[in-house]
Formats: structure tokens, C-alpha cells, sequence
């Protein structure tokens, strides 16, 4: 048997969730926003309540503060072959998304307007195949990590650039014909979390730079799709910064208004129009949560927005009526993030939403111990938890479709490494 000794580092999840409040923090005083508090000081202790008992269940459930380095044993033959088999499934996934979107709901006529786009794809179609699709589409999202792990230590092909093409793709399609950024945030974290696990993020100038680079590179798209799906839509794009759903409690300050206005969004204008919609995009979401936790402390959703898969497809078999109408109803501003907790809180009410903060954090912490201890089947969805959790103070991953079809792409992929021509068959070397 062929084996590699991959050195991994785990991380406590509560590291993630710390670095990304810090992150948060320093974005919140650079940000050229003039927020809008919509609570008092019970509303500042409901959110920090909330935090904390999501910290604490991460405590208990990891067992350990720090982060672990774990040398482990894979055999390279089996993980090379549960590596094409991820590929043909993600690929037969995105052919089958681009077929359904594109042939039958669009009949074809795609065009270069995301709206437009938008409403094609929102209408006719095939659900078998549109389910089918968006349970294995996803699945390219997590070729990154074993292409770069075999590649790592050794294992060098020209195939490896067609897998890491196709984990691309996915998150392109949504980008590229509906501006949908979402999807990409998603596929970043994972991508950052991969890197991390690796041990392939390395602080140096050169690192630095590239990064810093990056990140420039993202803000601008994101500011460049956002004008883009403004003016289609017949909005004007600066306006929307002050005047749009998202920028009722995060709106750009009079300042970067006037300046735009003034100096048009060439050159540094357009970085700036950028980084502010950006600002507005990380950081409105904990402003709307103190509004629901101001105005919302029973249940409203009853756990659709939590389990809406699930939900969604016990509601249409019973005819107990349509899970968008329930969350739609019950709701105060639909189509905002509003943080991990938002959705929380609606779904189990304030005692409910403690409780369910506890869970979610032990669970994930749990899951990391399970990992760090040799059980590799649970590595994507640790690469989720670490993945996703830095985004806890903007959205909710299980509000997110996405989100929630990479929750059951986990199920398939701990199916598949459970059978035995799959089966990565590892060894836990040494513990440092």
C-alpha cells in the first residue's frame, strides 16, 4: 500500500469565530457607514448572551483550546480514486445545473442581465433535475483540499488543473450569469480553510501581498457586481447605498455620497464605492439582528429556516403549505442577513435560540475533537465549520441554499468513504 504522511492542523472553531470578531471590528471602524441602532442595552445583552453560549458549547464540545498539529497516513491509490469520483460527481452536477437553468427554465435565451437572468431561471424547469444538480454541484467545492493535499505531498498531475477548474465553475455559474456573490463567499471560505488545514498559509511579505491583493481584487468585483445588478435593475447605484432594504440600519455615510457624486467612481472613486458597499455587505447583518431581537422573542418560524430542506420537503408531501410563505410571514425584513443568530432566534424564540446556540457550538466543537483524533470522513465538514463560522456575524449558513445542499453533500461524502473501495483507510502517526 502506498501511503503519504499529510501533516494537518486543526483548529479550535472558537479561534475562528475570535479572529473573525476581531477582523469585524477593525472593518467596523474603518467603515464610512453611519449606523443605525435599532435597540437598547437588552438587545446588546440578548447579542452578547447569544455569543457566548455559542462560544461555550465550542469549548465543551472541542475539549481543547488550541490548535493540534496531526501528522496522519492516507493511502494514496484509495484517496486518488475517491478523488475522481468526487470529480465525476460534481461534474455530472454542474452539466446538469447548466442544462436545467440554461435549456429548460431559459429555454437558452441567457442573456448578459442578471435580472433577467434571475427571473428565467426562477421559473418552469424540472424539480428532479434541479434537486439532483444542486445536491452534486456542490460537491466541487471540497476538490480543493484533497487535489491540494495529494499535490502536497508529492502526487503531481495535469489532471489535478481540470479538478481545481471545476471546483471553480460552480461558483462562476452563479456569479456570471445571476451576480450572485454568495456562492462564492462560500467557496472562499472553504478555500481558506483548506489552505489553513494544509498548513499552506504562510505568514511572509510575499504572502502578505498576494493576499492583500486578493482581497482588493474581491472587494472591487463584489462593488463592480453590485453596480452592475443596480443599474439593470434601473436603481442608481449610489443611491442604493443610502436608500435600499440592506442599508436601512448600515447606510453609507452623507460624506462618501457627496464624494461620489462629486467625483464619479473612476479611478479611486471606484474603489471607494467598493469598499463602502462592501462594509455595507459584512456589516449590516448584526444591525439587523438588534432589530429582531428588539421586536421578536417568541417563535416565529418554527425551525423551516434551519431545516428548510428538510422542511420543505415534509411540507409539500403533507400539503401543510409552502416553507417561503411561513418564513416569508414570519420574517420582519425577508431578503437581509441577519447573522447566525437572526434565523436562530426566529426559528426557537429567545430561551429556544440559547439553547440552540449551546448545541451548534458543542456540535461543532465536537466535530473537530472527532477530527483531530484520526476521522478523516468528517474533514469536510470541519472544513465547513472553520470555513463558514468566520462568517457568524453576517449570515446564517443554514439560510443559505448552498449551505444547506453542502450539508447533505457531507452525508454523501461520509457515505462514500465508508464504503470500502473508497475508504482512505488512515493512521493517526503522531500528535504534536
Amino acid at each position: 500500500m502506498q501511503s503519504i504522511s499529510a501533516n494537518l492542523k486543526f483548529y479550535n472553531p472558537l479561534q475562528a469565530v475570535l479572529l473573525s470578531a476581531l477582523s469585524y471590528l477593525i472593518l467596523f471602524v474603518m467603515a464610512p457607514i453611519d449606523f443605525v441602532f435599532p435597540g437598547n442595552f437588552e438587545v446588546l445583552v440578548i447579542s452578547v448572551v447569544f455569543l457566548l453560549a455559542l462560544c461555550g458549547g465550542m469549548i465543551f464540545g472541542a475539549r481543547r483550546w488550541q490548535s493540534l498539529n496531526r501528522t496522519i497516513q492516507f493511502d494514496t491509490f484509495r484517496l486518488s480514486r475517491f478523488l475522481k469520483i468526487m470529480t465525476v460527481l460534481s461534474l455530472a452536477g454542474l452539466s446538469l445545473r447548466i442544462f436545467e437553468r440554461t435549456f429548460l427554465r431559459a429555454g437558452g435565451a441567457i442573456t448578459s442581465d442578471f435580472t433577467l437572468n434571475r427571473e428565467l431561471f426562477a421559473q418552469g424547469g424540472n424539480g428532479g433535475v434541479a434537486f439532483a444538480s444542486s445536491i452534486l454541484a456542490p460537491l466541487s467545492m471540497f476538490l480543493p483540499f484533497f487535489v491540494l493535499l495529494l499535490r502536497k505531498n508529492g502526487e503531481r498531475k495535469r489532471v489535478h488543473y481540470f479538478m481545481l477548474f471545476i471546483s471553480i465553475c460552480y461558483p462562476l455559474f452563479d456569479l456570471l450569469l445571476m451576480g450572485s456573490r454568495s456562492t462564492l463567499v462560500i467557496y472562499v471560505g472553504l478555500l481558506i480553510a483548506s489552505l489553513a488545514t494544509l498548513g499552506m498559509l504562510k505568514v511572509s511579505i510575499r504572502g502578505l501581498f498576494l493576499s492583500t491583493l486578493g482581497l482588493i481584487g474581491l472587494v472591487w468585483l463584489a462593488g463592480y457586481i453590485f453596480w452592475i445588478r443596480t443599474s439593470q435593475m434601473g436603481l442608481d447605484p449610489i443611491s442604493s447605498m443610502h436608500l435600499s432594504a440592506y442599508a436601512r440600519f448600515a447606510p453609507a455615510s452623507n460624506g462618501v455620497i457627496t464624494e461620489l457624486y462629486t467625483s464619479g467612481v473612476a479611478g479611486v472613486g471606484g474603489f471607494l464605492f467598493a469598499f463602502t458597499h462592501f462594509c455595507q455587505y459584512l456589516l449590516h447583518g448584526l444591525y439587523e439582528f438588534f432589530y429582531i431581537a428588539a421586536n421578536v422573542t417568541e417563535i416565529q418560524t418554527f425551525g423551516v429556516q434551519t431545516f428548510y430542506i428538510p422542511a420543505k420537503i415534509a411540507m409539500s408531501i403533507f400539503g401543510a403549505g409552502s416553507t417561503e410563505d411561513l418564513i416569508s410571514s414570519g420574517v420582519l425584513r425577508p431578503g437581509v442577513y441577519t447573522t447566525l443568530f437572526g434565523p436562530i432566534l426566529y426559528d426557537f424564540g429567545l430561551y429556544g435560540g440559547v439553547i440552540a446556540c449551546i448545541v451548534i457550538g458543542y456540535l461543532s466543537g465536537s466535530v473537530v475533537r472527532s477530527v483531530r483524533n484520526g476521522n478523516v470522513s468528517l474533514l469536510p465538514l470541519y472544513l465547513l465549520i472553520t470555513g463558514f463560522l468566520p462568517l457568524a456575524f453576517v449570515v446564517n449558513l443554514f439560510t443559505s441554499g448552498t449551505g444547506q445542499f453542502l450539508l447533505i453533500d457531507i452525508l454523501i461524502i461520509m457515505l462514500i468513504l465508508n464504503l470500502k473501495r473508497y475508504s482512505l483507510k488512515t493512521n493517526l502517526v503522531k500528535l504534536t
